[in-house]
This record gives C-alpha cells, sequence and structure tokens, in this order.
C-alpha cells in the first residue's frame, strides 16, 4: 500500500534540515534538496493543479516558505530577498530541541522494543 502525499507540515522539518548548514538557499535549491531527501509517491510526483509546471510535492514545499506559514511566521527560517531563504537561531534551536527529544525517548523505544529488528 502506498502511503498518503506529503503535507506542508511533513516537509517543513527537512526544509530546516536542508537550510540548517547555514547556507542561504534559493526556493528551487531548497525544493530540490527537500525533495532528494523524500521517498516520494505517485501522488507527490503529479502535477498541480495551479502550477501546472510543477509537481504536488515542489507546490507544497514551495508553499512551506511563504512568509504566512509556520516556518516564516515564527521566526524558524527567514527570507533574505525574494525567493532567498536560510535558518534563523530559532530554526537551529528547533532542530536541537527535536534532538533532544529523540535522544530522551530512545533509551524508552529501546527498553520497549528491546532487540527487535525493525528493517
Amino acid at each position: 500500500m502506498e502511503r498518503s502525499p506529503y503535507t506542508q507540515e511533513d516537509v517543513e522539518f527537512d526544509v530546516l534540515e536542508v537550510l540548517r548548514g547555514g547556507r542561504v538557499m534559493s526556493t528551487q535549491e531548497v525544493i530540490q534538496a527537500v525533495k532528494r531527501r523524500l521517498n516520494l509517491s505517485a501522488a507527490d510526483r503529479q502535477r498541480a493543479n495551479v502550477r501546472e509546471q510543477e509537481s504536488k510535492v515542489d507546490t507544497i514545499i514551495a508553499n512551506a516558505l511563504q512568509d504566512r506559514r509556520r516556518l516564516c511566521r515564527d521566526g524558524l527560517i527567514e527570507r533574505v530577498e525574494r525567493g532567498v531563504f536560510r535558518i534563523t537561531a530559532a530554526g537551529r534551536e528547533d532542530i536541537a530541541n527535536r534532538e533532544a527529544n529523540v535522544a530522551a525517548t530512545q533509551p524508552l523505544l529501546d527498553k520497549i522494543l528491546g532487540d527487535t529488528d525493525l528493517d
């Protein structure tokens, strides 16, 4: 069974990870880098309804970069100039908090799952 298509919320962390190194990137660079990180389904690759030259996932990633969306609105990324973005200190802190949460829950998962091989 194929998974559901990605949503904007699904790609936000990947956007932060792509910008994590502090490099300033254009919208197209972010889209391409995020797409390389994702396991895209056929539904993700379908043509977008509004922007026919883009796939649905391209539009979803581009939408995540918009000023009114969470990443910019909450100050996790900033627009340096039109179509150019970088991560902020708040964005790096968000990544660090996520990593700390994963590290804190890992021992519990290890205890629950034991030596179970999930691959």
